[in-house]
């Protein structure tokens, strides 16, 4: 079998930008940015989360994270303490209520993508995450890292 490569890479973006897209609608939706949305999932399934963590992990600009934190701190939602195995670094910390909010976010997201995989078959989902994997493993070599 012979695949137009360019083609298919064409629509492999599609599919990942409408992915994006679709995430930072539904973020819009609920009053935040994606931005945000990806902080609290970080915070909230990250032991001991830093500002330096979540920069490295999302591929986000330190001003961007710091902006994101001081919104969330103005909000009464997190706190940052400083990490006793390294003074240098701050964990973020969710208040009660920042816990609470996060949770009920990433609750109603969780439903959102439940729906989506619950209207998919076994074979689907598994198809979906095996070569989503395959994918990676093969790029990241490709890509020398």
């Amino acid at each position: 079998m012979h695949l137009d490569l360019k083609s298919t890479i064409r629509r492999y973006y599609q599919i990942w930008l409408e992915t994006n897209k679709l995430y930072s609608q539904w973020a819009e939706q609920h009053g935040i940015t994606i931005n945000t949305l990806l902080v609290l999932y970080m915070v909230r399934n990250t032991e001991r989360c830093t500002q330096t963590d979540l920069c490295r992990m999302l591929m986000l600009p330190k001003q961007t994270v710091n902006s994101i934190l001081k919104n969330l701190e103005s909000r009464g939602y997190v706190s940052q303490q400083t990490d006793s195995a390294d003074r240098r670094s701050k964990i973020i910390i969710f208040s009660p209520e920042g816990r609470d909010y996060a949770e009920h976010v990433l609750a109603e997201l969780y439903e959102a993508e439940s729906e989506a995989f619950n209207a998919m078959s076994p074979e689907e989902i598994n198809g979906l995450i095996s070569h989503s994997g395959a994918y990676l493993r093969h790029f990241r070599k490709a890509a020398h890292q």
